[in-house]
């Protein structure tokens, strides 16, 4: 709806004839740049749409516990030093639990609720106030698109 609105502007804006002045291999660039833009959406909502295999995760949880359980044996029996055998010990194991940790906050990258995400409504605001101060006169044409 949006690209909709985006793309019925410039259409009369370069229809105009006091409109947007510049030559058609420029405008073609604009579509173009719309074009990858939606592209890049379609891309986001598909990978947001594509859920996680659940019976992965958990085999994959299991396979960690495994590992934690099984490195500290396998590291003391063959690492004579005890300061050694502990070290290698806590950066495997901190080292793989942050892995999974990282990937499970990337499975669901659209998630509101997570600590580390971008500030996205904030971001989206500003950008709309940006570009209200920067068209002036954009207020009964935004009018206009939203009745379409």
């Amino acid at each position: 709806l949006v690209m909709r609105w985006i793309h019925a502007l410039v259409v009369a804006r370069a229809e105009e004839t006091e409109g947007l002045r510049v030559p058609p291999p420029v405008l073609s660039r604009v579509y173009q740049t719309l074009s990858d833009g939606m592209l890049g959406f379609n891309q986001a909502d598909k990978l947001a749409k594509t859920p996680f295999p659940m019976p992965y995760a958990q085999m994959l949880t299991v396979l960690l516990l495994v590992f934690n359980v099984t490195l500290p044996v396998m590291i003391a029996g063959n690492v004579n030093a005890l300061w050694l055998a502990i070290v290698m010990n806590v950066v495997s194991v901190v080292a793989y639990q942050g892995l999974n940790e990282t990937a499970r906050e990337l499975e669901d990258p659209f998630k509101p609720t997570h600590a580390n995400d971008l500030g996205l409504p904030q971001l989206q605001a500003m950008f709309n106030s940006k570009v209200r101060a920067a068209t002036p006169g954009a207020s009964a044409q935004i009018d206009q698109l939203e009745q379409m």
